[in-house]
């Protein structure tokens, strides 16, 4: 098994302006429904979920882009998240997934909608139901810059999934290949660089 990870970043130059909008999209959200009786086996692994499902770590890695952390990120999620994300937000969202060292997903977002994205995969694209797609170099040049146009270009075109993370990581300067289970497993390193942000639907 390898490593799943997703992370989101978002350009944006006002921490507050992202924080009110993800405050937003969750108060628009259910909570996680279980019965709560002391009788229910899986009622502490209710609870930890709910816990954990609204708690992000954010930082700003590269002035002008928030990177944003979350146990529930993954392949699939992460990119559900970013694109309800956009919709609060006047603003681009990049989302990142890796999976199992056989999928590596990009994709860019706003105003709800996906404007372009990428995956490489290592199996068959049927065995992952993952569809063709062509990426738009220019919309992501356009929004990380020009310069970078040429560079992604490459990175498209590189086969192996984990050379690509690693490349896109230098090129963007923008922390890639980390989720979530790196600032428990690394707090003392990442507190530093991560500030944790929690909101708890069951106070509402």
């Amino acid at each position: 098994m390898g490593a799943k990870l997703g992370n989101v970043h978002v350009q944006i130059s006002d921490l507050q302006v992202l924080l009110d909008a993800l405050e937003d999209m969750i108060a628009e959200q259910p909570a996680v429904s279980g019965s709560v009786t002391s009788s229910n086996p899986y009622q502490e692994i209710i609870d930890e979920a709910e816990r954990t499902r609204h708690t992000y770590y954010i930082a700003e890695k590269k002035p002008g882009w928030f990177s944003i952390l979350n146990d529930w990120f993954g392949w699939g999620k992460t990119e559900q998240f970013g694109e309800e994300l956009s919709s609060y937000l006047n603003a681009p969202v990049f989302t990142l997934s890796y999976f199992d060292e056989d999928v590596l997903e990009i994709g860019m977002f706003t105003n709800g909608e996906k404007l372009t994205g990428y995956t490489w995969c290592s199996q068959t694209r049927q065995e992952y139901g993952i569809e063709e797609q062509d990426v738009d170099i220019s919309i992501l040049a356009q929004i990380f810059g020009y310069e970078y146009g040429a560079g992604l270009q490459q990175i498209i075109e590189q086969p192996e999934q984990q050379k690509a993370l690693e490349q896109l990581e230098q090129l963007l300067q923008l922390p890639f290949a980390i989720s979530s289970d790196f600032y428990i497993d690394q707090k003392e390193t990442l507190t530093a660089q991560f500030t944790e942000f929690k909101w708890n639907l069951s106070d509402r």
